[in-house]
């Protein structure tokens, strides 16, 4: 019974990292909810433990995308600077909290998110722009490969960035975003994502493509380098 037990969470492991991975989002939001529903351990346990794959997971893949060149390094250390201090205090809240209030607060975020995919209107991946030609705009989003301003949301003008992605074999990204917007959700998401130990790519990776415009690929990498 044992080597099953072994057996099962190396599946769970596997199948999660790998699907997590997939999207962006690390696996946690899988590995975490089977954790629960599968053991006895109390929610701080699982949440450290998760991050603890999580954190394995990523650092693999990262280095992998590394050599494709769709990682937006600046952007991946702003957000992860500014997750930082609420992933500490979320660290230091789970032990707070009811096993049950957590397992409730947990089934309600996950709720939430299935809700948002599959109502969100659908993202056309960024693979159907490339062009192959090096310099070229790539985006597939006008002339200069650049949303429009109206289409940005925004604090502040002066906050607006330009990103020029250049990704092995040629193709070129380009996308704008206010990167003060795009930074601050990050201290709150530190936060959901520590407390609850399923990273914070299952929340950045969607938010990045649906609300600030990032190609598909650079959102995915980047959210797991951060």
């Amino acid at each position: 019974m044992e080597y099953l037990n072994w057996a099962l969470m190396a599946l769970l492991g596997f199948g999660s990292g790998a699907y997590g991975v997939l999207v962006g989002a690390g696996g946690g939001f899988i590995l975490g909810p089977a954790l629960l529903v599968i053991s006895d351990s109390a929610p701080e346990n699982v949440a450290g433990t998760v991050l603890a794959a999580i954190a394995v997971n990523s650092a693999l893949v990262v280095w992998t995308y590394r050599k494709t060149g769709v990682i937006d390094y600046r952007s991946g250390f702003l957000f992860a600077a500014a997750a930082s201090p609420g992933a500490v205090a979320g660290a230091m809240g789970v032990g707070a909290v009811a096993p049950q209030v957590f397992r409730i607060a947990f089934g309600a975020l996950l709720i939430i998110l299935a809700a948002y995919l599959a109502l969100r209107p659908p993202v056309s991946s960024d693979d159907d722009d490339d062009d192959g030609g090096g310099d070229g705009d790539g985006a597939g989003k006008g002339g200069d490969g650049a949303k429009d301003d109206a289409g940005i949301p925004r604090l502040f003008a002066a906050t607006v960035k330009t990103r020029t992605i250049r990704i092995a074999g040629g193709a070129t990204r380009v996308y704008r975003f206010d990167e003060a917007l795009a930074t601050s959700f990050n201290v709150v998401l530190g936060f959901v994502s520590s407390f609850f130990g399923i990273g914070g790519g299952f929340l950045r990776t969607p938010i990045l493509v649906a609300v600030f415009g990032f190609p598909v690929r650079v959102a995915a990498a980047t959210s797991l380098f951060a």
